[in-house]
């Protein structure tokens, strides 16, 4: 999908002496592993309807479409409750996380509790994955872009939800951002129980500052190759953690 000819070519041919037998595909729309990838004039459009449609399918049953993917009370666990079939839960939530990790991350949360809950599902496990679904039948046109815009900043949002599991640890939350383009998401339960918020943000910046680095480690390879100068920030929305170097994480005062 390169603009110059002679530039996918050179690539193809590097990629044939190293692999001998590859398959490729040239315009301005190709399918690849349940995404439907558009070259746009702002961009690229990655859209998986098609591989929604098909998970919306596999579970059967018809499910009411809903505006967002979860309820209030998603991490509540009930271990008394009736529970449902495994199998096709697990397969489901499996569907799922793939589809969060490449053009739907805004499922990622509900989809990462209810891959705790693979085991032994119960019936409200299976009604938030039914919510999850309707979700995704009312959004399933939705896409993810890539801006074409400049890649000149690396941006990474770093938030935390102090103790909002049943066993008192809090839930973290990152968004990378290269340019205008999201190109890192993740959210996980964090591994101790902190105190009070400012704990909570703290562990939070642990968890996620990795991510920020990895990518400022990529665009530092590249900034000789640029003639903009790159800028990184850590934002930290809820505590005093903000605006600060990614190498210089310590608290303000």
């Amino acid at each position: 999908m390169g603009k110059i000819k002679e530039d996918r070519h050179w690539v193809k041919s590097v990629l044939e002496d190293r692999y001998k037998k590859i398959t490729s595909e040239e315009g301005q729309k190709f399918t690849y592993l349940g995404m439907t990838i558009v070259r746009k004039q702002d961009g690229f459009q990655v859209c998986m309807r098609a591989y929604i449609e098909d998970i919306l399918k596999l579970y059967g049953k018809t499910v009411k479409a809903c505006v967002t993917p979860a309820k209030p009370g998603l991490f509540v666990v009930n271990a008394n409750e009736q529970k449902v079939d495994s199998v096709i839960f697990h397969s489901i939530v499996a569907k799922l996380l793939y589809l969060g990790k490449r053009g739907r991350p805004d499922i990622l949360l509900p989809v990462q509790f209810l891959c705790t809950r693979v085991k032994a599902p119960t019936v409200s496990d299976r009604r938030k994955l039914e919510r999850v679904l309707g979700f995704l039948q009312l959004t399933k046109a939705w896409s993810r872009i890539f801006d074409n815009s400049k890649f000149n900043k690396v941006e990474t949002y770093i938030d935390a939800s102090f103790a909002i599991h049943v066993d008192g640890k809090s839930q973290s939350g990152s968004m990378v951002f290269l340019g205008n383009t999201l190109v890192h998401e993740g959210c996980r339960k964090q591994r101790l129980i902190t105190r009070n918020s400012t704990e909570a943000e703290l562990v939070a910046l642990s968890d996620y500052m990795e991510e920020g680095e990895l990518v400022e480690g990529l665009v530092v390879d590249l900034a000789d190759l640029m003639e903009e100068a790159w800028c990184t920030r850590i934002i930290n929305r809820l505590s005093r953690l903000s605006w600060m170097p990614v190498r210089n994480c310590v608290p303000s005062t």
